[in-house]
């Protein structure tokens, strides 16, 4: 397939060895799904890591002021899957206390 672009014809090749298309893992198997989630997994974190926390815009000069707010980010995460996963309530225990 060429295109007609300004800087001149260009001729798109795609090979047989795309790692795209053909997978090292097939598609549609066990192996491929658990390697999808775990993908997937590791993209939901770096979002709560970078989005959420912002740990990228923290204005900070030293890494080891910038490794601190990743660990705390990292461990602020761990709580709150801990929290969803137990179904702890601050209210519950109160109020089961009073």
């Amino acid at each position: 397939m060429c295109s007609d672009s300004p800087y001149g014809k260009v001729v798109y090749i795609k090979p047989d060895h795309d790692p795209r298309m053909f997978t090292p893992v097939p598609r549609h198997t066990k192996a491929f799904n658990d390697k999808f989630k775990t993908r997937t997994s590791v993209e939901r974190t770096h979002k709560r890591l970078f989005i959420d926390y912002s740990i990228e815009n923290a204005r900070s000069r030293s890494n080891m002021m910038r490794f601190a707010m990743a660990t705390f980010a990292a461990v602020n995460i761990h709580l709150d899957a801990w929290v969803k996963h137990t179904n702890f309530s601050f209210v519950d225990t109160f109020i089961k206390a009073a």
